[in-house]
């Protein structure tokens, strides 16, 4: 086709797209059989008898602080549908919060477990029955639990710092401003009076994180007695491996330097810092900040980093890092020495909210890229309380983070397809399960003979996805070193990345550390090319819309997990069209019992002579989705879906209905229990995208459907949730003139598209 630069066009909102959802309702369901009922509910009121007899101590001890047990559902019972309600409510023990699958947090007090049980011994009502009925058992919530699988001896080993005991305590939030408060004052003047430090390090919506210093294991055993809290736990430290491979000792000769007069992209680096005297990333540096002294910096760790993100192109070619673009830096030394001084997570979080905020808003800075991870894996159904802080730091000052998916270390490296025997030890390390943050995996740059994977497919050392609650995670993936094996010892010469090192040498490294900052490029250079007004969903819809996955990894079947949605492609097209596409931009605010219906027009050129549609389809939503944690498993609250449908004849019912055509898991079919959908599916994960190749659908009439989900014990009122929707149609034989059809025949449906707003310079540019 002759116009191969044509604007990505954004579906102007309008409130006619806004339909009420219709009510809904079903008859309650029982999850046993109805001559077991009289048994099964004796078990619960004698395990609440139980109960009652494990917490007197605690009522008498803490009167005015409510107790939390669990409630266990029944596995067929994971649906918002068959929440329990009617039997844990404000009259017994109110629902406060999820734990683990299935797990129910329950606020209690003597009069509580007293009206549980003659809720439960009188059931009348058939829903009430059949909540009964979900409840598998009730425990308390007891130490093990608040220990997280540690012992006290082992909390006490890893807590230890400078002859004193450093503990991250999480307290209960009872979803009751007043009780919290109450709570609060009596945790603080209980340790006090004993002499225990007491600091509330972190104070965010829905998330407050302590650090309790205290002198022996005395202070372990109270803060598990203690009623209010939920978790007793230590703060790990970080470091970064400063191993390097020298290459070629060239200083700055030919490396570009800024231009006058010209604005750049910009990231913030958060890592071991730049060194002040750098040849060829210095002039790149708005602004420092450093938190350690000289002589406890090690800086090759970020200024690899910082090269990466400065000049990752001119470093690696094009194939490697496509856009040639120049970044500024922001330059924010973190991390310490390893070999002289360890930063653990309560300094590192103390560290983050002192700098970041400021510097965000004094360099309207929106990309961060933090390439440090712990050597602690990511668990199944839990997010951790590091990843829920990046998360709310994250949303509070409008920024993105780019986090490596973290390094498997050991001598067994994974092969490409893996061996059986690595199972989970390659698991996504903490902070990789940020929700908010862009996760970034390794694929091997180079190959030679004696490498371990060949380019292009998942590096030895890339820990692998899903994230808690199956969620996508890494997202992204991007180069990285090699690793070889040569006489039994592993090594990177000649197959590294590039890039500079704290002398401006030039040097070759591994790491996911080192694929994060080419991620934090392609966001960078979305976010100085887009207008300012661009929201931080379509900047990420766009990098992960656009990516792809490597032939190489398509030999093994699960590549989720190791790859995400792949490599972003270059900005040119990922802001471009071809005459034989079209990319839709839809953003629009939807609110709770809604759904938005947007017509859509299959280009005719798109149809053959008997009306059958065909065409390739790709759609990437992303989700500003609420989250708390509180709620454990269930900390993502809102599950918004997007769909393609088709209205078709339903010869059984004989009526038209608009039908899904592109699906998020082919695999899946209606009626899987709750447990599926996340597992296999995209429910409850922020992040979707779906793609399809349409052949032979006949039909006059498309929709593009968006429908929210909330979980239980959430209400948005009037308050609307966000997204990005990304569409794309296109020939496959890239011949006809997809484009302009699919805007007039939007255009004669009342459906206004402008192109994507850029910012005003670079639009001048692009318009010469």
């Amino acid at each position: 086709m002759s116009r191969e630069y044509l604007p990505v066009r954004v579906v102007q909102p309008n409130s006619d797209f806004l339909h009420k959802n219709s009510g809904g309702g079903s008859k309650p369901k029982w999850f046993i059989e109805e001559n077991e009922y009289s048994s099964h509910q004796a078990y619960l009121v004698d395990e609440i008898d139980d109960i009652e007899i494990e917490l007197s101590t605690c009522f008498t001890n803490y009167p005015d602080v409510p107790s939390v047990i669990k409630a266990s559902l029944h596995f067929d019972a994971l649906a918002k549908s068959h929440r329990p309600k009617s039997i844990f409510n404000e009259e017994t023990c109110p629902i406060i919060g999820v734990d683990s699958f299935g797990e129910l947090l329950l606020s209690t007090t003597k009069q509580g477990l007293d009206s549980l049980k003659l809720r439960i011994k009188e059931s009348s009502t058939e829903k009430q029955r059949a909540n009964v009925t979900s409840v598998v058992d009730i425990k308390i919530f007891d130490s093990a639990d608040k220990l997280q699988g540690l012992d006290v001896h082992e909390l006490k080993s890893r807590a230890s710092r400078d002859g004193e005991l450093y503990l991250k305590v999480i307290l209960f939030n009872y979803q009751d401003d007043t009780i919290n408060g109450v709570v609060e004052n009596k945790f603080t003047q209980l340790l006090q009076s004993q002499n225990t430090n007491v600091d509330k390090i972190v104070d965010l919506k829905n998330l407050s994180i302590w650090r309790i210093i205290g002198k022996d294991m005395d202070v372990i055993e109270e803060l598990c007695q203690n009623p209010s809290v939920k978790t007793v736990s230590y703060f790990p430290s970080f470091e970064v491996v400063t191993q390097k491979s020298l290459q070629e000792k060239i200083f700055q000769i030919d490396y570009p330097t800024p231009e006058n007069g010209v604005e750049y992209p910009k990231v913030g680096v958060i890592d071991s810092g730049i060194s002040k005297d750098h040849p060829t990333l210095n002039p790149w540096i708005i602004e420092r900040t450093n938190y350690d002294p000289d002589v406890y910096q090690n800086n090759f760790h970020g200024s690899f980093v910082a090269g990466l993100v400065c000049m990752g192109s001119h470093l690696n070619g094009d194939e490697i890092c496509p856009d040639a673009e120049m970044i500024k830096i922001v330059d924010v030394q973190i991390l310490p020495d390893p070999l002289k001084q360890k930063i653990t997570e309560d300094e590192l979080i103390l560290r983050l909210l002192d700098s970041i905020p400021t510097l965000s808003q004094r360099h309207q800075l929106r990309i961060w890229n933090m390439s440090l991870s712990l050597s602690v894996s990511i668990k199944d159904e839990k997010f951790s309380s590091l990843g829920s802080f990046l998360d709310v730091f994250q949303e509070k000052n409008n920024i993105i983070l780019t986090l490596p998916s973290g390094n498997y270390e050991h001598p067994n490296q994974r092969e490409w397809p893996p061996q059986d025997n690595i199972g989970n030890d390659d698991r996504l390390q903490v902070p990789a399960d940020s929700v908010r943050a862009i996760t970034v995996g390794a694929i091997a740059c180079k190959e030679n003979n004696d490498s371990i994977v060949k380019k292009n497919q998942p590096a030895s050392y890339s820990c692998k996805g899903p994230g808690p609650s199956y969620i996508v995670k890494p997202e992204l993936i991007h180069y990285s070193g090699n690793v070889g094996l040569n006489g039994g010892t592993l090594h990177f010469l000649n197959q590294g990345i590039r890039s500079f090192d704290e002398n401006g040498c030039i040097a070759e490294d591994v790491g996911t550390s080192f694929a994060c900052p080419l991620v934090a490029r392609t966001l960078a250079i979305l976010d100085h090319k887009l207008d300012s007004s661009t929201s931080n969903n379509l900047i990420k819809a766009l990098a992960i819309h656009y990516s792809q996955i490597p032939d190489e990894v398509k030999i093994h079947n699960d590549i989720l997990p190791y790859v995400g949605f792949g490599v972003p492609t270059s900005i040119n097209n990922i802001l471009n069209c071809t005459e034989s596409s079209i990319t839709l931009v839809f953003e629009q605010e939807i609110y709770e019992g809604h759904s938005l219906k947007y017509p859509f027009v299959w280009p005719e050129s798109l149809r053959d002579e008997n009306g059958k549609c065909r065409g390739d389809v790709k759609m990437t939503l992303v989700a500003g989705v609420p989250l708390d944690s509180n709620f454990g498993s269930e900390y993502i609250r809102a599950n918004i879906t997007a769909s393609l449908g088709a209205k078709t004849f339903d010869k059984k019912k004989n009526e038209y209905k608009f039908t899904s055509k592109l699906k998020e898991n082919p695999k899946l079919e209606a009626g899987l229990y709750e447990d599926e959908l996340i597992k296999n599916g995209y429910k409850w994960k922020p992040i979707k995208k779906y793609e399809g190749n349409f052949r032979g659908i006949k039909t006059d009439e498309w929709k593009i459907r968006v429908s929210m989900l909330l979980r239980d014990g959430i209400s948005l009122d009037v308050a609307p949730l966000k997204f990005a929707l990304i569409f794309t149609l296109s020939d496959p034989k890239g011949l006809t003139p997809v484009y302009d059809e699919v805007v007039r025949g939007l255009e004669n449906e009342n459906v206004i598209t402008n192109p994507l707003k850029l910012r005003s310079d670079i639009q001048q540019r692009i318009n010469n």
